[in-house]
């Protein structure tokens, strides 16, 4: 079970990791667009379906919900662990990055706060470090398994074989 989880985890994180150098080089501020940084989900979707399912057609007789969550829910902490590797690293490598994710938020914060509690949130905003730490990237990964998990036990669902089949 745990060799198609490692394996399409993997692919997953890697084109994950692909992806975001290609719009980091196409437009830098992309990269902090919503629709991109939240659209690897749908390659973690895929991922884990295609980890459970490969999982399923090489194990004879039942493959129940149970098996099928541990595939799946192992295949997104993979490939969610691949991007976060890449973002630290990534932050590292261009600390402008955390310059450049702060600015964003500073644009948007207006349309997101009320105008009197504006010049509160500007302030909080400037004390915020955006440069991400080991452990913050850490604590990003396991708060992500949260949501991993939940994803999982959908897919899960629909890769288990049942006792009746």
């Amino acid at each position: 079970m745990k060799n198609k989880s490692v394996l399409f985890g993997s692919i997953a994180g890697i084109v994950t990791i692909a992806f975001f150098i290609v719009v980091y080089l196409i437009d830098k501020p992309l990269v902090f667009s919503p629709w991109i940084a939240y659209s690897p989900i749908l390659l973690y979707i895929a991922a884990m379906y295609l980890a459970g399912v490969n999982t399923r057609e090489a194990v004879d007789g039942p493959f129940p919900w149970r098996d099928a969550l541990k595939v799946a829910f192992l295949t997104y902490l993979v490939a969610n662990g691949w991007f976060y590797l890449f973002y630290y690293i990534g932050h590292q490598v261009d600390p402008s990055l955390a310059e450049l994710q702060k600015e964003i938020m500073r644009e948007a914060l207006p349309q997101y706060t009320e105008p009197a509690k504006l010049p509160e949130a500007y302030k909080q905003l400037d004390e915020q470090s955006f440069q991400p730490s080991l452990g913050q990237t850490i604590l990003g990964w396991a708060q992500g398994a949260i949501l991993g998990f939940g994803l999982a036990a959908l897919v899960a669902l629909l890769t288990r074989r049942d006792y009746s089949s």
